[in-house]
């Protein structure tokens, strides 16, 4: 008795937020793996490639046959890359709103400190400027 694979929407790269999409995506596809009981590691990679659809199967480089390789090199790709000097602006740009509690506009600018994973050169964490 022949056995089809199971309907698994394709992974689509034009739709925004790639990044976090492609890691939804990718889990759903891990969770179908354990539940069809797929163990070798090149079929894993057939099956990634297969439902990822034809875009994707056109932008993995063929470094190695094997499906974390696969998972880590198309997981590289499609995170967003960070610019230290946009995140600088963006934190330059955040101004204090109409009357908000002090503490609120300090705890929020503790937080834009911080932005995208990495701490902002030039910026005194303990000694925020206040302009009231």
């Amino acid at each position: 008795m022949a056995h089809g694979l199971p309907v698994f929407p394709p992974f689509n790269v034009t739709e925004a937020a790639v990044d976090s999409r492609w890691k939804k995506w990718l889990g759903r596809l891990e969770i179908m793996l354990i539940g069809m009981d797929v163990k070798d590691a090149k079929r894993k990679r057939a099956l990634l490639l297969h439902y990822a659809g034809e875009d994707i199967f056109t932008t993995l480089p063929d470094i190695d046959e094997t499906f974390d390789a696969a998972k880590q090199a198309l997981t590289q790709y499609f995170a967003p890359q960070k610019s230290t000097e946009f995140e600088v602006y963006k934190f330059r740009q955040a101004k204090q709103e109409s009357r908000p509690a002090i503490q609120k506009w300090l705890d929020s600018s503790k937080g834009t400190r911080h932005i995208a994973g990495h701490k902002l050169p030039g910026l005194r964490p303990n000694k925020p400027r206040v302009v009231l």
